[in-house]
């Protein structure tokens, strides 16, 4: 039961966006780099989900870069991050993150429904060095999934849905699971 539960919240954090950790070194501007935890891709890995990127999003090793632009209090991506098991695939498209209070909104493309649903505050990033307003960069923020959003007319967890999709046990995804960190850096 831990083991699957383990495996599953693993498939629904790198999902979700979303784990993001840092690359040691951010060289380009107008770039999110996402690296995925070690324990998220071996749960991954465990439960037959595998991650990849949508262009112009690419992925390497366990990292994921973004190219990323500023726009206003929001920090707007390209590409996706995409999960595929079996059962289907989830995919976090165009994420935009607010700097301000770090909710993130992306569109979230699955094999149920015709078109990506937006969703608002799907993930939440906290904490790290956030100087987008003076320098244009946060340094290790630590992302979660939220614990729930607007989504398909009622309050939701991203991490049921998710799990549904990917066609994993019921609650094999924790609420508000830990996602990462993650490393912005775009032009002031």
């Amino acid at each position: 039961m831990i083991v699957r539960r383990i495996t599953a919240g693993a498939a629904g954090l790198a999902l979700v966006g979303t784990a993001f950790a840092a690359a040691p070194a951010m060289a380009k501007s107008n770039t999110t780099t996402l690296k995925l935890d070690a324990g998220l891709v071996s749960a991954l890995t465990a439960a037959n989900v595998a991650p990849s990127a949508v262009k112009p999003a690419k992925l390497k090793g366990t990292s994921i870069s973004f190219p990323a632009k500023l726009k206003g209090k929001n920090v707007t991506h390209k590409g996706a991050l995409k999960l595929t098991a079996a059962a289907g695939f989830v995919s976090l498209e165009n994420i935009s993150i607010n700097y301000k209070n770090g909710k993130a909104t992306a569109s979230v493309g699955n094999p149920v429904t015709p078109e990506p649903l937006l969703i608002k505050n799907v993930l939440v990033v906290k904490g790290g060095k956030n100087k987008i307003k003076k320098k244009g960069t946060w340094k290790n923020g630590k992302v979660t999934l939220a614990k729930s959003v607007d989504a398909l007319g009622s309050k939701q967890d991203p991490a049921n849905l998710i799990a549904t999709v990917l066609g994993l046990p019921a609650g094999s995804i924790p609420t508000g699971a830990p996602i990462g960190k993650i490393n912005i850096k775009v032009k002031k």
